[in-house]
């Protein structure tokens, strides 16, 4: 048995954009041989939903650390508002989301309560979502720039709305995080945002779950791109084949320089709960 690091995720570390052992952290696997990795990725998953598959199966991997890919579409997918503020560029199922302290049950998209009522409303409603969304995927750069355009054109009580949803979603992720914390204990949870820049967002939530903040892939996959490195799926958001390999090497030179992923003073017990890492 090998000690254990429970790897949890969205569509980052799901990375169907690669064959298997192309994964970032299958580099953290080869440069950590004497540590099981157990991994987790839900495409499209926001950070409740990948707590409640973390709750689900803790007991039975029982790792010594986490960690956990963060992207910065999760503050709309934990906020239901702000989740059906980013249509089509969103969840288009129902997702769990907490409000106060409950779990409910949603569905981000227009005309939910027609689509319920319907199901021949719903059949044509989900072509024309899909053709939204195929279209913003197919033209990206151009959906990004029309979403900028339109928030400029928000009169002040609008850009005062919008504000007060991005506020909350970063409330209701920070509670996440807590939970994340009380669920795991004191071991450690290593953070990072795999799309893009590590902002103050980021670091609020990353210190309210006593995480450790790794506030550099954005800004390093960023560098890469601007030197001509092409790290990214063609038309789409994801890294590449090159882009894992990169930010594989780079977190697995961390973890090293670190000591390790797994903290010495940590005391391992060999296979718990009959679980066998062999």
């Amino acid at each position: 048995g090998y000690p254990r690091v429970l790897v949890m995720g969205d569509s980052f570390t799901q990375m169907a954009y690669v064959s298997n052992g192309e994964e970032w952290y299958s580099y953290l696997e080869r440069e950590f041989p004497d540590v099981a990795f157990f991994v987790f990725g839900g495409s499209g998953y926001g950070t409740l939903q990948e707590y409640m598959v973390m709750d689900d199966f803790f007991e039975g991997i029982s790792p010594q650390a986490v960690i956990w890919q963060f992207c910065s579409n999760d503050y709309s997918n934990n906020y239901y508002e702000l989740d059906l503020h980013n249509y089509p560029f969103n969840n288009h199922h129902v997702r769990p989301y907490l409000v106060d302290t409950e779990v409910v049950y949603r569905l981000p998209l227009p005309y939910a309560a027609l689509r319920d009522y319907s199901f021949s409303a719903d059949q044509v409603l989900h072509l024309y979502d899909r053709y939204r969304r195929n279209n913003a995927i197919e033209n990206l750069k151009k959906y990004h720039q029309q979403r900028r355009e339109e928030r400029g054109k928000l009169s002040f009580a609008g850009k005062e709305a919008l504000a007060l949803l991005e506020r909350q979603s970063v409330d209701v992720t920070s509670r996440l995080a807590g939970m994340i914390r009380k669920r795991v204990g004191d071991i450690p949870v290593y953070f990072f945002n795999a799309c893009g820049k590590f902002t103050d967002n980021d670091r609020a939530v990353c210190e309210a779950g006593e995480f450790v903040c790794i506030d550099f892939i954005g800004e390093y996959v960023k560098s890469l791109k601007t030197s001509g490195v092409q790290v990214m799926v063609e038309k789409d958001g994801h890294w590449n084949r090159e882009g894992n390999k990169y930010v594989g090497r780079k977190l697995a030179n961390y973890f090293s320089d670190r000591g390790g992923i797994i903290p010495k003073s940590t005391e391992y017990e060999p296979n718990l709960n009959g679980i066998s890492d062999q």
